[in-house]
């Protein structure tokens, strides 16, 4: 019965999604360490924007999540929805390029779509 017990915690601790700037720090830092070709094309605008590349990339490839400003309902943001968006610097909003508002904020990757993402990232030479 405690094994039980334990073993839903644990569950419960892990998040069924990650955060964005989160999920591209992760697959930085296993393009890095598995010295992979992404890893590479991401760091030529600059080491400090190769995460950046990452979570644009990945908005890209796969299926985020996110949230309009004024609703608590988050949406699927398929590269359709996407399309002529622009990733803030801070890789926590998309906005049309110039816009004061973001368009979707609270940008999200599932745990699914992030192992899409890993699975992609490997397999791109």
């Amino acid at each position: 019965m405690f094994g039980l017990a334990r073993r839903s915690e644990s569950l419960k601790s892990k998040p069924e999604t990650y955060a964005l700037e989160d999920a591209a720090k992760r697959v930085l830092e296993i393009a890095r360490k598995e010295k992979l070709p992404l890893a590479y094309i991401a760091a030529r605008g600059g080491e400090e924007r190769a995460q950046y590349w990452f979570a644009n990339n990945l908005l890209h490839v796969v299926s985020g999540e996110g949230r309009r400003p004024d609703t608590d309902e988050t949406e699927i943001l398929s590269r359709e929805k996407i399309g002529e968006l622009t990733l803030d610097d801070d890789m926590r909003a998309l906005r049309i390029r110039g816009a004061a508002r973001p368009t979707f904020v609270d940008l999200r990757v599932s745990r699914a779509e992030f192992a899409r993402y890993v699975e992609f990232v490997r397999t791109t030479q």
